[in-house]
């Protein structure tokens, strides 16, 4: 396993991906009600422009989560490693 950047933070998607989530909950300390009818809206215009095949796909993905979940292949470990490197509660 290549170590060679165990501890390193990658800025730029720090930045995205927290900059975002810290906007978003931002936002919502300031005006929840607002923030409550965008995502509804944002839920709404993906319901009316995907529709059914959204809710399929969806469907699907859940069910598919489960198969693999529950079968022989569950059971596979990723990464060749007999114990996590991180635990669960870190």
């Amino acid at each position: 396993m290549d170590n060679k950047n165990h501890g390193h933070i990658d800025w730029p998607v720090l930045i995205i991906s927290g900059g975002a989530l810290l906007i978003f909950i931002l936002l919502a300390f300031i005006d929840l009600t607002m923030v409550s009818e965008l995502v509804s809206q944002g839920l709404v215009l993906s319901s009316n422009y995907f529709g059914a095949f959204w809710q399929l796909l969806m469907l699907a993905t859940f069910f598919v989560g489960l198969w693999l979940a529950f079968s022989k292949k569950g059971k596979i470990k990723m990464g060749g490693l007999d114990k996590p490197e991180i635990g669960l509660w870190k």
